[in-house]
Order: C-alpha cells, then sequence, then structure tokens
C-alpha cells in the first residue's frame, strides 16, 4: 500500500545538555498532516478523549492552500515531544472552523498530558457563518483526567477574557495562531494573523513536552511548528 511520507518531525536537538544560545531559536517539532487517511493520523496521535465515531480524518479540498490538512471532530489528541521544554517556547499553527458554536483549541502541556496552557477559539453563534470571528483566548488545564466520562468538554481555567479573533472563523483562508510562552516572566501572547490579541502571566507550568489538539464538530488544523530559545 502506498504512503505518502510523514511530514511529522520531532528533532532532538540535545537542547538542555548542549546548551542553547540564549535567544537562538530552535525548531523541536513539526506536523504539517500530509497523509491519505484519516488513519494514519490516528496512528500517529493518541486519541485521549473523544464523543465517538471517527473523529480524526485528513481534508484534501483543493481550495485550502495547505491541503492536505487535518479535520478533527468531537475529540482531543495527543503527540509527545522526546523531549523536555522548560525554556521560552513559541508554537504555531493554522486553524479554521467550519461551524459555529463550537471551541477548538490547540496547547503544550507537562509530560502527563494533564497540564497545559492553551489558544481557544470559539466560533461565532449560529447563523453567522461566513460573518462572524469569533473569539480568542488563553486557558490553563490543571490535573486533567482525560479518563473521565465526557472529558472531551472539559473546558480549563481562562487566563484572559474572550477577545475578537480578527478572523472570520468559517472562511478561509485559515487563521495563523502563534502562543508563546516566556519562563523568565511566565507571560503568555497569543497572535492570530500576525496580531496580538492577549496576553496573560501564569508560571504554574514550568515542564512541557505533549501537544494536546481539540476538535469540536469539524475544525481544520495545519503547519504546526513548535520552536524553543
Amino acid at each position: 500500500m502506498l504512503h505518502r511520507k510523514r511530514t511529522q518531525t520531532c528533532v532532538l536537538l540535545c537542547l538542555l545538555s548542549l546548551g542553547v544560545t540564549q535567544g537562538a531559536e530552535r525548531k523541536v517539532f513539526q506536523e504539517d498532516f500530509n497523509y491519505f487517511y484519516g488513519e494514519q493520523i490516528a496512528a500517529a496521535w493518541e486519541t485521549v478523549a473523544t464523543q465517538g465515531g471517527k473523529p480524526v480524518n485528513v481534508g484534501t479540498d483543493a481550495g485550502v492552500e495547505s491541503a492536505p490538512y487535518a479535520k478533527l471532530g468531537n475529540a482531543i489528541v495527543s503527540n509527545t515531544i522526546p523531549v523536555s521544554i522548560r525554556s521560552d517556547w513559541k508554537l504555531s499553527f493554522k486553524m479554521l472552523h467550519t461551524n459555529a458554536a463550537r471551541d477548538a483549541w490547540l496547547g503544550l502541556f507537562d509530560p502527563e498530558g494533564k497540564n497545559g496552557y492553551v489558544a481557544v477559539w470559539r466560533s461565532g453563534p449560529p447563523g453567522t457563518e461566513g460573518k462572524n470571528k469569533g473569539v480568542v483566548a488563553i486557558e490553563k488545564f490543571k490535573n486533567v483526567d482525560w479518563s473521565a466520562k465526557n472529558a472531551w468538554r472539559t473546558h480549563g481555567e481562562r487566563l484572559t477574557e474572550y477577545t475578537n479573533s480578527g478572523h472570520i472563523s468559517t472562511q478561509l483562508p485559515m487563521a495563523q495562531f502563534e502562543l508563546t510562552w516566556s519562563q523568565k516572566t511566565g507571560t503568555l501572547t497569543l497572535s492570530v494573523d500576525g496580531q496580538v490579541v492577549t496576553t496573560a502571566q501564569d508560571s504554574d507550568i514550568t515542564e512541557f513536552s505533549k501537544i494536546l489538539i481539540r476538535g469540536n464538530g469539524t475544525v481544520l488544523f495545519d503547519s504546526l511548528q513548535l520552536s524553543v530559545e
């Protein structure tokens, strides 16, 4: 069977043992969801919580500039980075809703996948498809039990107020998200399409090695990259 070469790269740079020059950015993880089938994504990304069905699929619509891409339904999936991050990091990715009144997020978690910071995008209310930009926020998850019933519905603690995303939530192209964290100050910064939309401060979580993604309805994700300093 022919399989498209996976473009997911988990780069072990020995950042901690070798010592990275202060301010030098290094990519440690990249996922372009360059797959043929949803089963291939499901094999690469562990489903940690789901409402059931077949929530992980591949999108190949030629109208999407970066096809193929991931289509995630009512589920949360996880991937492990084979390096423990304790320094500044930057998480960038593309995301787009296909339905109104949906919550989706993507973020970086600790080695157990129970504590983390995420960028949340809530699409607009019903009847506003193609017009509403939805709202974004930064949330913190603490000691989550993903095996609990309906765990995929779990929400984190909002560290910021909801803010207009600046990007129509159901209209191409996908929105470009960037979530950063400063180890020194605990500052979290969320940008959409290159514009800073909200910031928060929190230093409760200091070690990171898992990426978690939540879909709702059908949410498109692509071009995921994690860099550290």
